[in-house]
């Protein structure tokens, strides 16, 4: 899962410091100290919001590699789906010359 920080647009990792506020947004803490500085309301719903109302997230995060996204994933099955459209014509073009053999053979006897 990729968790975008909506202020500064980079990625959330987990070994950051990452926030959320009461309405459930999450931020990089210093993108969201600095923009709470400036304006009392959420960056992505426009709720108010105070330092109170901030907390601190501590995500556990699998590193396993099956979680990956819908564009790599549909990236893999054209891919699969192409390798088994050009094995199915060389399948065919083989059975065309197979046949073209036999009769070949039962005119020559």
């Amino acid at each position: 899962m990729h968790m975008l920080c909506s202020i500064c647009n980079d990625l959330l990792n987990q070994t950051e410091s990452i926030y959320a506020i009461k309405c459930g947004h999450m931020f990089h803490h210093n993108c969201l100290a600095q923009w709470i500085a400036r304006s009392k309301s959420c960056p992505q719903c426009r709720n108010k919001v105070t330092e109170k109302c901030m907390f601190r997230l501590y995500p556990t995060i699998c590193n396993d590699n099956t979680g990956d996204d819908a564009a790599t994933l549909q990236s893999r099955l054209d891919n699969v789906q192409l390798q088994l459209h050009e094995q199915k014509s060389v399948c065919k073009e083989k059975e065309e010359k197979l046949n073209s053999l036999k009769s070949e053979l039962a005119t020559n006897k």
